[in-house]
């Protein structure tokens, strides 16, 4: 009797080279939005002052309770 070796595979699951290719562009898509955040916004701030948006919210408030004809 020969020595023989039987390797059990498991069940190979490829992709449709299509979903390869797209799945690769997706990835270098998402490490190109990362390195543009990076590069520009990371370092960004924004300083709100709360009367300039109050200002920016109500431009004309209106003011309730005020007499009428006076």
């Amino acid at each position: 009797m020969g020595n023989t070796h039987q390797q059990k595979t498991l069940p190979h699951m490829s992709l449709h080279p299509t979903a390869r290719h797209l799945g690769w562009l997706i990835v270098v898509k998402l490490l190109a939005l990362v390195a543009l955040w990076w590069c520009f916004v990371r370092d960004a701030s924004l300083e709100v002052d709360a009367q300039d948006m109050s200002r920016q919210l109500a431009p004309n408030p209106v003011v309730q309770g005020a007499p009428r004809g006076q």
